[in-house]
């Protein structure tokens, strides 16, 4: 202690202010990283809406990095930059420019359909975001959206933990009002048109189906509408534009029954592979409707149906299933959806002539 005393003493005034300044700066850096180290690296946001469309329509507006893109307006959808190459087993990731030049990275990093999907973002190196959507039935109509956020910060950029937080916050809040408003909006993507009262023999089919959940039947769809397809095109079943793939459909609150289809002769019964089984549409009285625009949309001119079916006095017959008539383009596959011809049959009660 007295060396460095006697050292201290031997330096000029100078020095002396050199070295306090050095001490003084040190103590700052110091303080500095214990503050840094004090403030939190990681922060949660979480979001809930209930919104009164079902779950495959709101899925189909979150699956992709794309259709994300088009609710966020502070990203320049015009400016996709590039892709950068595969990470292994990852998605690639895209990039986007903010409308203040900043750069964005994101890609999906995982995806249970019509349950949940979640996304890595990046925000130039300030900050990392793992967003992830979680779809869940609120009742028979609404479908409930949770949206959780999880942000990491960088140690040496913590310092803008109060800024980024409320950064995240105002821009999910932006981006969820833009969301709604597309959501909303929904009905601008079809168009339903009203056709005769049409009755129906009883005709024979051969399909797959069964029953799940209202959120895993896009799943099934994904596997087993591909399935009809390719075999009816194998086997001249279906025909571009002309014979049709039939899907019926018997929904309660949570759960769907469902039979995706082609319709056959007697003579073709006996051939019907495994897993096709063959099945009966009931003759009955259907109310058709055309459905023109893509066939997600389908579910939303169903219920608009119903509404004109209430509004006219034609009555829904309870208990009996639907169906959809999908006249598709066989010429490739997968084939556009939005250019598929659709028709919707819904059962109604045959009305009394006035003459019994």
């Amino acid at each position: 202690m007295t060396c460095w005393r006697r050292k201290y003493r031997e330096l000029n005034t100078g020095q002396k202010r050199l070295l306090f300044a050095f001490l003084a700066l040190l103590v700052a850096v110091l303080f500095a990283v214990l503050v840094l180290f004090l403030i939190p690296g990681q922060f949660k946001v979480k979001r809930i809406l209930v919104l009164d469309k079902g779950p495959g329509i709101i899925y189909f507006n979150l699956n992709s990095v794309e259709q994300m893109s088009t609710f966020m307006p502070w990203i320049d959808t015009e400016a996709i930059i590039d892709d950068l190459p595969k990470e292994g087993k990852y998605n690639k990731f895209r990039l986007f420019r903010f409308k203040n030049g900043d750069v964005l990275r994101v890609r999906k990093s995982k995806e249970d359909p019509v349950r949940n999907v979640s996304y890595e973002i990046y925000v130039n190196n300030d900050y990392v975001v793992d967003m992830d959507w979680y779809l869940s039935l609120a009742d028979s109509v609404n479908t409930r959206l949770e949206i959780v956020i999880n942000a990491s910060i960088p140690f040496f950029k913590r310092w803008r933990y109060m800024q980024i937080y409320h950064e995240i916050n105002r821009k999910l809040d932006t981006a969820l009002t833009h969301f709604q408003h597309k959501i909303n909006k929904a009905s601008e993507n079809y168009r339903l048109n009203v056709l005769q009262d049409t009755l129906l023999a009883r005709q024979k089919y051969m399909g797959i189906g069964g029953t799940v959940h209202r959120l895993d039947y896009a799943k099934k769809m994904d596997k087993d509408l591909p399935r009809v397809l390719i075999y009816g095109i194998r086997h001249d079943l279906l025909k571009p534009g002309t014979k049709p793939v039939i899907l019926f459909l018997n929904r309660t609150k949570d759960s769907i029954q469902y039979i995706v289809g082609i319709q056959i002769k007697d003579s073709v019964e006996s051939e019907i592979p495994k897993p096709f089984k063959l099945f009966y549409m009931p003759g009955m009285l259907y109310k058709k409707f055309e459905v023109t625009g893509d066939y997600v949309y389908s579910s939303l001119a169903r219920r608009d149906a119903i509404q004109y079916l209430k509004a006219s006095n034609n009555k829904l017959l309870t208990g009996q299933p639907y169906f959809i008539e999908m006249i598709v383009g066989h010429t490739r596959y997968p084939d556009d959806p939005s250019k598929w011809k659709i028709y919707l049959y819904l059962p109604i009660v045959e009305q009394s002539t006035g003459n019994e």
